[in-house]
């Protein structure tokens, strides 16, 4: 047995974590771009492209843990109890689903499946 699925309960879980944390800090750079937007000054301030930056870090980082994800071998492993902290990041696990699901109609279309 190899270690990544051995492991993979915990993997997933400090990738989940990780995502978290960052989609919260890109909704905070957000807050901060649009605050400094209103006026025609704030544009003009490090702070807005500081924040314009965050945001666009914080997105490769969230599209980097959703692509870890896919790599381990958890997704059909769901009903295991060392699986129930998922529960907690129910937001994050639909919008992986969503985004596999759109992966696979785009690759279907794309070599003529569809």
């Amino acid at each position: 047995m190899d270690l990544i699925t051995q492991y993979s309960d915990i993997i997933l879980k400090k990738i989940m974590m990780k995502i978290q944390k960052d989609k919260k800090s890109k909704e905070r750079a957000e807050l901060v771009k649009l605050e400094m937007a209103e006026t025609g000054a704030g544009v003009r301030s490090s702070r807005h492209w500081k924040a314009a930056a965050n945001i666009e870090f914080y997105y490769n980082e969230i599209q980097k843990g959703f692509d870890q994800m896919r790599q381990t071998n958890w997704s059909k492993k769901l009903h295991q109890d060392r699986f129930k902290f998922v529960e907690k990041y129910k937001e994050i696990l639909e919008e992986y689903l969503r985004r596999t699901a759109n992966d696979k109609k785009t690759r279907s279309i794309q070599h003529g499946f569809i």
